[in-house]
């Protein structure tokens, strides 16, 4: 009976956590893509040269355009990795991760 439990427990956890990443991630892809769309609206914005942005350094707005770009990558590479697998093998990248790499550093 506890070797039934444990082959269950074997058997059934990664298929629940296909399940559950399967679900949380596009969520995940879709909150970090928006973020990322709004951070190209406050370039354009500067780019545009709008007052209310003005007193922003050229030099944060560098490290913004650089921090965009590496996100943008990051977010493409993975997205491309996941869409090339099928649903019953293991995620290129968890959800956990996506949300991790929206977080600004």
């Amino acid at each position: 009976m506890i070797v039934c439990f444990y082959w269950l427990q074997k058997v059934g956890d990664p298929i629940a956590d296909r399940y559950r990443e399967s679900v949380e991630r596009p969520e995940a892809f879709n909150a970090l893509g928006g973020s990322l769309q709004h951070v190209r609206k406050f370039l354009e914005a500067v780019e545009a040269k709008d007052e209310k942005f003005s007193h922003i350094e050229t030099a944060d707005i560098d490290k913004v355009k650089k921090c965009l770009k590496e996100k943008q990558e990051w977010f493409d590479k993975q997205m491309n990795a996941q869409n090339k697998l099928q649903k019953y093998e293991s995620p290129a990248v968890l959800a956990s991760q996506i949300i991790q790499t929206k977080q600004v550093r």
